[in-house]
């Protein structure tokens, strides 16, 4: 379904009660006209005869740019944004010092080349302070890897983080050593699949002097009985149930 477009200019409309838009963007037109928008769903797509510089929006503070988008962020200087979902990482940066949000959630896609990690990772470093919520989405199993040394690297103040969308088979030995390790800090891990995951593989987790063996389904479950809130499953099932007793 293609979400609607319009120039704002060819409307008459109480722009200034305008608080929250869902649709297509030609130009940045929108961002002048309605100096209260609050929150914004779009898509980008510049008309190619459009003259486009930076402009400053000072209250617009959850911005979601959808599939297919051209990255409206590099024509934008959002001082009070605090949640961003974009497909791009290539202006994130530049954003974000232009800026200085207090950026509170962030979701990214996850299917990416390695090296647009080190571009996350300094974008990362001037929110470090402010970030709590963390998403990486549409992800296959083979970037696993780097998204796990990458969080390894930059996981500081993050209490949420969230995997959507995964295609094929992660690490779980690795998931379940990784959210061990940040159990003190991360309160919310949500992992959801594409298909059904499996989770009846045993290993063991030493703390100390023990060593627990369990499958990979009861660590979740013990982790989730410590406070910390999982999803782990589809779009539909979790499968990690926190009602679940370990056994002594």
């Amino acid at each position: 379904m293609r979400l609607a477009t319009f120039k704002p200019s060819e409307f008459t409309f109480p722009w200034l009660q305008l608080t929250k838009y869902e649709g297509t963007l030609n130009d940045l037109e929108m961002f002048i006209v309605a100096p209260n928008l609050t929150e914004l769903i779009c898509v980008f797509e510049p008309d190619e005869v459009a003259d486009l510089t930076v402009i400053t929006h000072r209250n617009l503070r959850s911005l979601t740019i959808l599939e297919y988008s051209d990255d409206v962020i590099r024509y934008l200087t959002l001082p009070a944004l605090t949640h961003l979902i974009s497909r791009h990482l290539d202006n994130l940066e530049s954003f974000l010092a232009r800026s200085s949000p207090v950026l509170v959630s962030l979701s990214v896609e996850g299917n990416v080349e390695e090296s647009d990690f080190d571009k996350l990772g300094k974008s990362m470093s001037l929110v470090a302070n402010t970030l709590e919520s963390l998403e990486f989405f549409d992800i296959f199993n083979t970037h696993t890897g780097p998204i796990f040394r990458f969080l390894r690297r930059h996981l500081h103040n993050i209490r949420a983080l969230t995997f959507r969308d995964v295609h094929g088979p992660l690490p779980l030995h690795s998931l379940v050593y990784f959210l061990y390790a940040h159990s003190a800090q991360l309160r919310t891990f949500r992992l959801v699949w594409t298909s059904s995951p499996f989770l009846d593989d045993t290993i063991g987790v030493t703390a100390g002097a023990l060593e627990t063996f369990d499958t990979v389904g009861g660590h979740l479950t013990r982790l989730a009985q410590t406070g910390m809130d999982i999803y782990l499953g589809t779009h539909v099932k979790n499968y990690v149930p926190v009602s679940s007793a370990i056994q002594q």
